[in-house]
């Protein structure tokens, strides 16, 4: 470096790239928006409706899966699928509604004899092979929730009728232009299903090699789609429109990571001025990137040549540390729980100072928009299925009813009542369970609650637990 002085270079944190998978940024993830743009725009064009012109452009954004024209996704599937690991919140949404909508208490409705209730309900608990019917349905929705995509496989017996249902992944399907069916891709395997609930006579006209063709042994598939204008054939998740902010919400994860290994040391720009040695540069930078990182405290010492001089300056400014991101992640946190419909107190936030927080509001609009829709989706091919197993039956199968409740808040704020003195545990019975028997000035309504002695909230939430169970079973 002789003879060239005020040389600069930077010294920059390195980063373990955590939004990176398989080559692509997770801020890239939104898919193949402009050729959808493209094919949407094709179908309802005049021009276009007088000619193949539609049919073509279809095609030509298809790809072709074991000989089979199969529609293009409109985003990456693996990416999406893997991006629910990377954010706290995107995570328990879709955990959390596939519980409420699919993880519920279930019982079989209607008239007709115990024997043969006990039939459908055996039938219905068995009906995922190795899980039960809660488990293997909560597996279906959780790829609904992530992915807005979900594939159920229903199983005939000899004689053609339902026997078990399987759930296969996502991301393994793809589905057929003609939109008769679906192709699996797996380890380089290729299984081929036909839409279920189609009439035969719809592949009465295919070719006879076509895997579909009719007389092939092939099962079929109900597929659960969440319908948005931008794909005509798959859906398109809730995160979408917030994708970028969860995105955003990684990306500072991954800053503070990178800041913090390297001992909270920002980028620096180092400057030489003067007559240095040629292999100066390359020094420091080793120094930096071999003794520095992950080991804090070091010194580096230096001999400056005559009339050297060496200066480091910040190109970060204080402010860029892991505290100033706060309100940025509130931003991020509060964007994905509103794509999801999902209440703040059902994933564990609460506002401090609020006891009620609109719970009671929120939760009832969780029901109403999310909820109660997603089982009516849900329950729609499981009872079809129960009608062709069990034909002639008037049997179904429903959910329990949801509760709007949150019973754990609510316990919480009738202890902070009791503790203060401000309500009696008769009170609170009123309050809480109206509905049942109270006889007015007694205060021994509670288990285990002795003269002077508060219960505790685990008993308060078991006792809710308890007596909603109790008035759901008198009422039925």
């Amino acid at each position: 470096m002789s003879g060239n002085p005020g040389k600069v270079f930077v010294l920059e944190s390195s980063s373990g790239a955590i939004c990176r998978v398989n080559g692509y940024l997770l801020s890239e993830g939104m898919g193949a928006s402009s050729e959808y743009f493209e094919i949407a725009k094709a179908a309802n064009d005049p021009k276009q409706s007088q000619s193949t012109g539609s049919k073509r452009l279809r095609e030509k954004y298809g790809i072709t899966i074991d000989g089979v024209k199969c529609a293009a996704r409109p985003f990456d599937f693996a990416l999406f699928a893997y991006a629910v690991s990377l954010n706290t919140y995107h995570c328990r949404c879709v955990t959390q509604k596939a519980k409420d909508i699919a993880g519920a208490p279930w019982k079989i409705t209607g008239d007709g004899q115990d024997a043969a209730r006990q039939e459908v309900s055996s039938f219905v608990d068995q009906m995922f092979e190795g899980l039960d019917f809660s488990e293997g349905a909560q597996n279906v929705w959780t790829d609904y929730e992530a992915l807005a995509n979900a594939y159920l496989e229903v199983i005939p017996d000899l004689k053609g009728a339902p026997a078990e249902v399987s759930h296969i992944v996502s991301t393994e399907m793809w589905i057929r232009l003609d939109d008769l069916g679906f192709v699996q891709v797996k380890n380089g395997q290729f299984a081929h299903f036909r839409r279920y609930g189609l009439d035969k006579e719809a592949f009465a006209e295919l070719n006879s090699k076509d895997p579909l063709a009719a007389g092939k042994d092939v099962t079929s598939v109900w597929h659960f789609a969440q319908y948005f204008p931008w794909s005509p054939y798959y859906g398109i998740p809730s995160i979408m429109p917030a994708w970028n902010r969860m995105a955003l919400a990684v990306l500072e994860t991954e800053y503070n990571l990178a800041f913090f290994n390297n001992n909270a040391i920002p980028d620096y720009a180092v400057i030489l001025e003067g007559s240095w040695e040629d292999d100066a540069e390359d020094k420091i930078r080793e120094y930096f990137k071999r003794h520095l990182k992950g080991k804090a405290h070091k010194t580096m010492a230096m001999r400056t040549p005559d009339g050297g001089k060496i200066t480091f300056e910040k190109l970060t400014g204080d402010n860029a540390k892991e505290g100033s991101f706060r309100l940025l992640r509130i931003d991020c946190r509060d964007e994905v729980l509103h794509a999801h419909g999902m209440p703040p107190q059902k994933v564990g936030i609460v506002q401090p100072g609020r006891l009620g927080n609109g719970s009671d509001e929120q939760n009832q609009q969780y029901k109403d928009s999310i909820v109660t829709p997603g089982r009516k989706k849900l329950l729609s091919p499981i009872n079809r299925i129960i009608g062709e197993r069990f034909p002639g039956t008037k049997f179904r199968l429903e959910f329990e009813p949801y509760d709007t409740d949150d019973i754990a808040q609510n316990a919480e704020v009738d202890q902070i009542y009791l503790q203060t003195q401000v309500l009696t545990p008769g009170q609170v019975q009123q309050k809480r369970f109206p509905d049942l028997p109270f006889r007015p000035g007694s205060d021994q309504v509670l288990p285990r609650a002795g003269a002077g002695v508060q219960p505790s909230t685990d008993e308060l939430g078991s006792l809710q637990k308890r007596v909603r169970r109790a008035l759901r079973e008198a009422k039925a």
